[in-house]
C-alpha cells in the first residue's frame, strides 16, 4: 500500500524535475522503503537509508547488517528482495 497521494503533489516552480519525475521517485523511494522496513522486520537489518543524490539517479541503499552474514551474501538477498527496485551495486552495507 502506497503511503504517498501522487495526485496531490505539488512541484515548486523552481524544481527541475517533471511532475511526472517526482511521482516516479516517490513511488520508488516508498517501494524501497517498504521492502527494506519488511527486511529490517525480518531481522537481516537494523536499519536502512536511502540517500538520493541527483536527478534521474538511482538512490544509494546503505543497510546496517544485523547478523554475522557475509556481505556478498546479505548484498544478494536484499537485492532479490527489492524486486528489480535496485541492483546489488546500489547496496552498501555497514557494520555494527
Amino acid at each position: 500500500m502506497s503511503l504517498i497521494d501522487t495526485t496531490t503533489i505539488a512541484v515548486p516552480r523552481n524544481c527541475r524535475l517533471s511532475r511526472q519525475e517526482v511521482c516516479y521517485e516517490l513511488k520508488l523511494h516508498d517501494a524501497l522503503s517498504e521492502a527494506l522496513e519488511t527486511i529490517e522486520a525480518g531481522g537481516l537489518i537494523r536499519k536502512y537509508s536511502l540517500v538520493w543524490s541527483r536527478r534521474s539517479e538511482a538512490p544509494r541503499i546503505i543497510v546496517w547488517k544485523a547478523t554475522d552474514t557475509p556481505d556478498d551474501a546479505l548484498r544478494r538477498t536484499i537485492a532479490d528482495s527489492l524486486a528489480g527496485l535496485a541492483a546489488e551495486s546500489q547496496i552498501t552495507i555497514e557494520k555494527g
